[in-house]
C-alpha cells in the first residue's frame, strides 16, 4: 500500500435503516411534555428540495440518535403505523435527538425503491439525557437554523432534562443551558416567559405566515414586561405595524421598565409627558438647592459612585443604545447610574432605596 495514511481519529457509527429510527411526536403518541425528545416541529415534512438533495448527495453528516431506554414499549404510528416495539426488539431501534428530517427523506426514498442506510451516532450508554439534549441543541443552534419559538422549545427541552422544574438547582441548570446553547442566563428567562406567553407566540407564529403579528426578537423584549402589559404593547403593534421594529419595541419595553411613560423624553426622567431636569413626579423641575442637598446626604451616609455625573450620563447613553443582552452592565446597575447621574428618578438617595426595596433586594 502506498500514498499517506491519516493519523486522525476515526469516526465511529452506524448504519440504521430508516424505518429502525423512531421520531418522538411523528412515530409516537407523544404530545407536548409527555417526552423528553418531543419537538414542536415532530410533523413537519421535509422539503422536496431537501429529498433531492438526499437523493443526490446522500447523507452529508451522520444523525444523532440514543438507545431506547430499556423496558420501552411502543406502538408506531405515522410510515410506521402498526408496527409493535417490545423491550426485546429495543437494541435495533433508536430515537432521533438530531435529524429527523432526514430520516423522513431517507423514507420517502425508500418507498421510492432505493436502498438507503443512515449513518447514525449513537450516545454512549449511560449519557444523562440532559447531557444529549444539550448536545443536540447546541449543534442546532451552531447551524443558526432555529426561530424563536422553537429556540424556547428546546430550552425548555434541556432545562427540564436538567430537573429545572422539579427542584434541581436553578442556578445550575440555567448555566448548563447557557453553556450548550450560547445564550446569556437572561436571555433563557425571557424565552421561557415567552413560552408560556400564547398570545405571544402566536403573533409570531402569524408573523411567519406572512399575516400581522411580532417580529421574534420583539416579542421577546415584549415578554421581559408584566404580563398585564404585554397585552396592550401587541395590540399597539397589531393596530400600527410601523411601531412594531425591534429598535422601536426595545425602547417602549425601556422605557416602562425604568418608569417612563411612552413617547416622553428619558433625560430627565419626566413622568405623565412633563420635563423634569431634576426628575420630579409632576413634571416640576427640581432645584438646585433640592438637588445639592441631596448630594450632601449622599456624601454624609457613605452613598457614592465615585463617578461624575458627566461621566455616568455617558455610560447611561451608550449602555441604552446596546440591545438588553449585549449590555455590560446588569439592570440594577444602570437604573442607579440614571439616578446617580439625575437622568431618571428617583432622585433622591431615600427613593432609590425605596426602588432596590421594591425590587425585592
Amino acid at each position: 500500500m502506498g500514498g499517506h495514511t491519516f493519523v486522525h481519529k476515526r469516526a465511529e457509527h452506524f448504519l440504521f435503516p430508516p424505518d429502525k429510527l423512531i421520531v418522538v411526536g411523528y412515530d409516537t403518541e407523544h404530545v407536548q411534555g409527555a417526552h423528553p425528545l418531543w419537538r414542536a416541529d415532530a410533523q413537519k415534512k421535509p422539503e422536496p428540495a431537501f429529498v433531492d438533495s438526499v437523493r443526490k448527495h446522500g447523507f452529508l453528516q451522520p444523525v444523532r440518535a440514543r438507545k431506547l431506554p430499556k423496558g420501552t414499549d411502543l406502538h408506531l404510528r405515522g410510515d410506521l403505523d402498526g408496527i409493535v416495539v417490545t423491550d426485546a426488539q429495543n437494541d435495533e431501534y433508536a430515537e432521533i435527538v438530531v435529524g429527523r428530517e432526514r430520516v423522513k427523506a431517507g423514507r420517502l426514498l425508500v418507498a421510492e425503491g432505493q436502498k438507503v442506510l443512515v449513518p447514525v451516532i449513537l450516545w454512549p450508554a449511560g449519557t444523562s439525557l440532559a447531557e444529549i439534549i444539550g448536545a443536540a441543541n447546541a449543534e442546532n443552534y451552531q447551524r443558526k437554523t432555529e426561530g424563536l419559538i422553537t429556540q424556547a422549545e428546546h430550552v425548555c427541552m434541556q432545562l427540564r432534562a436538567e430537573g429545572y422544574f422539579d427542584g434541581a438547582d436553578e442556578k445550575e441548570a440555567l448555566k448548563s443551558v447557557s453553556a450548550s446553547t450560547g445564550f446569556s442566563v437572561q436571555r433563557i428567562r425571557n424565552l421561557l416567559a415567552f413560552r408560556e406567553d400564547k398570545q405571544l407566540v402566536e403573533s409570531v407564529r402569524a408573523k411567519a405566515k406572512g399575516k400581522p403579528g411580532l417580529n421574534g426578537e420583539a416579542a421577546l423584549a415584549i415578554a421581559t414586561l408584566p404580563p398585564e402589559q404585554r397585552a396592550a404593547e401587541v395590540e399597539k403593534i397589531l393596530a400600527n405595524p410601523e411601531l412594531g421594529t425591534v429598535a422601536q419595541v426595545r425602547e417602549r419595553v425601556s422605557h416602562k421598565k425604568n418608569g417612563t411613560a411612552d413617547g416622553g423624553h428619558s433625560n430627565g426622567g419626566h413622568s405623565n409627558g412633563g420635563h423634569s431636569n431634576g426628575g420630579t413626579a409632576d413634571g416640576g423641575t427640581a432645584s438646585e438647592k433640592s438637588v445639592s442637598k441631596t448630594r450632601k446626604g449622599a456624601k454624609k451616609n457613605g452613598h457614592t459612585i465615585g463617578l461624575s455625573k458627566a461621566l455616568m450620563q455617558r455610560i447611561v447613553t451608550a449602555q441604552m443604545a446596546k440591545p438588553s443582552d449585549d449590555r455590560a452592565l446588569d439592570d440594577l446597575v444602570l437604573k442607579s447610574f440614571k439616578v446617580a447621574s439625575g437622568v431618571a428618578e428617583p432622585s433622591t438617595i431615600g427613593g432609590l432605596l425605596r426602588a432596590l426595596k421594591d425590587l425585592g433586594l
